[in-house]
């Protein structure tokens, strides 16, 4: 269920997850993009989560895993977290892995998506007190960066400048 009046949420839950009907529903066949007045069994529609989320509760859908969450997506986050992109799988990546994880069981991705937060918040971290953190060689760093990460660095970037100030006016007086 999403927090109504979360944007990041409401964005989160528009995005498209891949959804298997396991029964034929009448009168709904324009989401399968054909003609049919109605979506036939088995057939694979791209729906927003949040409509997803509803139909795999009452049994009319199954869902697969999103190809964010693959095992090429995997394997590249277990071997070196800093190096992969989320923002190009999601810009909500850590809250998607979480509302699909609310539906799919699944530990191993429940500990990937954990240790990769740990390795690049601290990762972040030491960006957002580095005083070029924003400037041009972290631009590219912040582009890779998903939009809890992006607050993250936001957060430490500015207290590491309060810090600085507050240590310069002290130094005067």
């Amino acid at each position: 269920m999403f927090n109504y009046y979360d944007l990041d949420d409401i964005l989160c839950e528009n995005t498209k997850i891949s959804s298997i009907f396991q029964h034929i529903v009448p009168g709904l066949g324009y989401l399968d993009g054909n003609n049919e007045p109605d979506i036939k069994e088995g057939a694979n529609v791209d729906l927003p989560f949040w409509l997803a989320e509803m139909l795999v509760i009452n049994n009319f859908i199954d869902i697969e895993f999103p190809s964010a969450f693959s095992a090429k997506v995997r394997n590249a986050l277990k071997a070196c977290p800093q190096n992969v992109d989320l923002r190009m799988f999601s810009t909500h990546y850590y809250l998607f892995g979480e509302k699909i994880l609310n539906l799919l069981s699944d530990n191993e991705l429940v500990n990937i998506l954990i240790e990769t937060f740990k390795s690049r918040i601290c990762f972040i971290a030491d960006h957002a007190h580095n005083p070029h953190g924003a400037l041009e060689e972290g631009v590219e760093f912040l582009r890779n960066l998903e939009d809890s990460e992006k607050m993250f660095f936001r957060i430490g970037h500015d207290s590491t400048k309060d810090m600085r100030n507050w240590l310069e006016k002290s130094k005067i007086h």
